[in-house]
C-alpha cells in the first residue's frame, strides 16, 4: 500500500515484473546490476511508474532529477 517501505515497494515490483537484465536507457544486456526505477519518485503502486536500469545509467536518471529540483 501507500505506506509501505521503500524496501517492501521494490520488492512488489520485482514480484510482479521479475529481476532486471537489460537496461531500458543504454540497452545493454552485459552482466551487471541492474535497478528497477521508480519514473515519478512517487512510487506508485503502477506497473507502468517504473523502468530497467543499470547501475550507471541509474545514477545518472536520478541525478538529473536532483539538478531540476
Amino acid at each position: 500500500g501507500k505506506k509501505s517501505s521503500y524496501t517492501a515497494k521494490h520488492q512488489w515490483i520485482r514480484r510482479k515484473l521479475g529481476k532486471v537484465s537489460k537496461c531500458d536507457h543504454c540497452g545493454t544486456e552485459e552482466k551487471r546490476m541492474y535497478h528497477w526505477a521508480n519514473i515519478s519518485h512517487k512510487y506508485k503502486h503502477e506497473l507502468t511508474d517504473w523502468l530497467r536500469l543499470c547501475v550507471p545509467c541509474h545514477i545518472k536518471y536520478d541525478s538529473r532529477r536532483i539538478k531540476k529540483n
